[in-house]
């Protein structure tokens, strides 16, 4: 059994494989930060983001092109896996609680 592991990081509410199964994505509420994890390597790339609270869920998009993330709050990022960049989207009447990425 592998275990992968950060220091400082936790606790993890929600974990996702690509779909090639080459990559998991951990968050967690309590920080701002995602955990990119290769696998293969055991090499872990934190995503930084700042506000809009913690990050409590997330999930690939089936072809693996974005990941989608909610947090705590107002807003939500949609991820582009190429390049790691986000676009931050505001949710006006709640806080987002359910998070699904159909592209």
């Amino acid at each position: 059994m592998q275990h992968l592991t950060y220091s400082g990081y936790g606790p993890i509410t929600s974990v996702s494989w690509s779909p090639t199964g080459h990559l998991l994505a951990a968050c967690s509420p309590s920080t701002t930060r995602i955990m990119i994890w290769s696998v293969a390597s055991e090499c872990v790339v934190p995503l930084h983001r700042f506000g809009g609270g913690g990050t409590p869920f997330l999930s690939w998009s089936p072809d693996g092109s974005h990941v989608i993330s909610s947090t705590v709050s107002k807003f939500f990022r949609v991820w582009e896996t190429q390049t790691w960049t986000c676009e931050k989207y505001t949710n006006l009447s709640d806080r987002c609680q359910v998070v699904f990425l159909d592209i």
